[in-house]
């Protein structure tokens, strides 16, 4: 009976905190007899719920949280499951925060996915002085990672 009670207890901790895969593993471990990591079939990385975590944070209310989620994600650009931030990270382009945008082209350019050329390419048109460098520095990244040539500039250039 209180294994059965610190089985309960635990499972209501990691519901609590979100970890749905955490709460299936205790439950079929603990009736397996086992706490073995092995036996988490589907079991989130640490990396994995960084990532998850950053991007909850990436859509929060409040722009320091959004900013520091951003960063975060720029720092995890090595990471083998960071190309799951890449969507959440180009739909931030249109933070209102110009500094949140900034911080997430910055994460864009550090991972070098080229399915953000685009979003990249259109908030560099905009000009804004916090965002556009940002947004350059994000697109000379992605190019120089993938080998892709600079396009010529239009008006002619220098």
């Amino acid at each position: 009976m209180r294994v059965y009670r610190l089985i309960q207890t635990l499972v209501s901790v990691a519901a609590v905190l979100g970890a749905a895969v955490t709460v299936g593993w205790l439950w079929h471990g603990a009736l397996r007899g086992s706490t073995d990591a092995a036996a988490a079939p589907g079991a989130m990385t640490l990396q994995q719920r960084k990532l998850r975590q950053h991007l909850l944070r990436l859509r929060s209310d409040e722009p320091r949280l959004r900013l520091a989620a951003a960063n975060a994600l720029a720092a995890m650009s090595r990471s083998a499951c960071i190309c799951q931030a890449v969507p959440a990270l180009i739909d931030t382009l249109k933070d209102p925060d110009p500094d949140v945008r900034a911080a997430a082209a910055e994460a864009l350019g550090e991972i070098g996915d080229v399915r953000a050329v685009d979003a990249l390419q259109e908030i560099l048109s905009e000009g804004h002085p916090a965002t556009a460098p940002a947004a350059a520095r994000a697109l000379a990244a992605i190019r120089a990672s993938n080998g892709i040539h600079a396009a010529p500039e239009a008006g002619g250039g220098e």
